[in-house]
């Protein structure tokens, strides 16, 4: 038995709360490992603006407290924070691994919020662009930390006390306004904390679809090149059979013929009497057995030509009336024997067509007998032609036999099978017949099509289309 293919969709995809990251560490690893690019982008973003600010914030320190102790302080502080801003974009470009890069943004966010924190003790605010600016700060470092702002809680916290205390110390505040301004600490860090996981769960949810996208493609993938690899088997094999049986033509018929060869003359007693006249009985029933077998190889070898593609079709001009006759001609004795009246109903007006003849008088052949062969003595198979109003040419075959429902059709249209009803129990045969008409009408452009309708007979139709029928001006002379 074969094993089922793995499940390659993803498992443990849970994300937790505050931190928006999956509950499982090796999804969540695998997560950032396959968004290292996007996180590298990321943190070279930050460091430049640390970069870029800390200078700022110096000089701006330089300007409000002016040359003095504790400016030397204040310049280490920042130095430190532009050093390891520097660190971090250098480690950017050398592509470090992304848990080197998340811890050493860690340290880098989290000495940049204590700089920042212990710089507010020292200044004296004089506006409330301070209180502004410290909000932004507090609510901005939940957001430039995708993913690990989890990990800052206790440097937020401290920041947060910080600057509850500076603007406490610094500032002759009314009860309400300390109670607003611890109101806005509160919800600054309930929006950076909010905004953050909201951002990191929209970003591992987008790369859940994409997983789960990418892995249904994968087993579509995987469905369809196993179908193509069956299927290319199975063409395979059916090639190989009716190469095998295309082959083995001469090999069957040959002995065949010699059987019922050697049958007929101890038949017709060409080499004197038979005094025993069972012998001769027998010998006609060699004969008759023969010549089925024979037909049944005829059908068998064919659909295998066909299926092998051996068939060439040598198409020509010529009158379908006189393969009608032909036809007749064949067939007769069996319609005789059988109680069928076989009517032709083709003329001089019939257009003649461009087809192999001899595929064609196959159709005919392969209809016709059907039609005898499935008809209770005392009924009848006509065969007509008409032209199309398209100026294409229908050939009609129709018999007054049991008929069939759709579901018959279908399944007569199919090779081997056939229709189990009281008739087709009578008859012998593979059931190709119907299978080689449509190969062969197939094979000319044409098209075929059956009616029937169970106790009111069968017709069966084959339209040959207009480039394949003479037009009416041309029409093929007969006899």
């Amino acid at each position: 038995m074969k094993p089922d293919r793995p499940d390659t969709r993803l498992t443990g995809t849970e994300i937790g709360w505050p931190s928006g990251e999956f509950v499982d560490p090796a999804v969540e690893y695998e997560f950032r490992a396959l968004r290292h690019d996007d996180s590298l982008l990321h943190y070279k973003l930050v460091a430049g603006l640390l970069i870029l600010t800390m200078p700022l914030y110096a000089w701006t320190a330089i300007a409000g407290m002016g040359i003095d102790q504790r400016i030397y302080q204040v310049l280490g502080l920042r130095g430190l924070v532009t050093v390891l801003a520097v660190v971090c974009l250098y480690a950017c470009y050398r592509r470090w691994s992304h848990v080197a890069l998340d811890r050493l943004y860690i340290v880098t966010v989290a000495i940049t919020l204590a700089v920042q924190a212990s710089s507010l003790g020292r200044a004296e605010p004089t506006s409330t662009i301070a209180i502004v600016h410290g909000l932004m700060v507090l609510s901005a470092a939940h957001i430039f930390f995708p993913g690990r702002s989890i990990a800052l809680v206790p440097f937020l916290l401290i920041y947060s006390v910080s600057l509850g205390w500076t603007y406490f110390h610094h500032f002759e505040l009314r009860p309400a306004d300390r109670i607003g301004l611890v109101t806005w600490l509160v919800v600054a860090n309930m929006i950076g904390v909010f905004v953050a996981y909201r951002l990191n769960r929209h970003r591992r949810e987008a790369y859940l679809a994409i997983r789960e996208q990418a892995a249904a493609l994968a087993d579509l993938k995987t469905a369809r090149e196993e179908a193509d690899t069956a299927r290319a088997l199975a063409e395979q094999a059916s090639r190989a059979k009716s190469n095998m049986l295309a082959n083995t033509s001469h090999e069957l018929r040959t002995p065949l013929n010699a059987i019922i060869g050697f049958s007929q003359m101890i038949a017709t007693e060409v080499l004197g009497p038979i005094e025993e006249q069972r012998y001769r009985q027998y010998a006609n029933d060699i004969v008759d057995s023969g010549r089925h077998l024979l037909e049944l190889i005829d059908d068998l070898l064919d659909l295998s030509k066909i299926e092998a593609g051996k068939i060439e079709l040598r198409p020509k001009w010529f009158s379908p009336m006189d393969v009608a006759q032909n036809c007749h001609h064949l067939l007769s004795t069996r319609a005789m024997a059988g109680g069928v009246t076989l009517d032709m109903r083709l003329d001089r007006t019939t257009p003649g067509i461009f087809a192999d003849e001899r595929a064609v008088t196959q159709i005919l052949v392969n209809l016709i007998s059907n039609g005898i062969k499935f008809t209770d003595p005392g009924g009848r198979v006509h065969v007509v032609a008409v032209r199309t109003e398209g100026g294409g040419l229908r050939i009609s075959v129709e018999d007054t036999g049991l008929g069939m429902t759709s579901e018959d059709i279908a399944q007569a249209l199919r090779p081997f099978e056939q229709v189990d009803n009281l008739l087709t129990r009578r008859a012998k045969g593979w059931g190709l017949g119907l299978s080689i008409v449509r190969a062969l009408v197939d094979m000319h452009d044409a098209t075929m099509s059956i009616d029937s309708e169970p106790g009111k007979g069968t017709r069966v139709h084959v339209d040959f289309p207009p480039e394949r029928v003479m037009p009416e001006i041309a029409t093929l002379r007969h006899g």
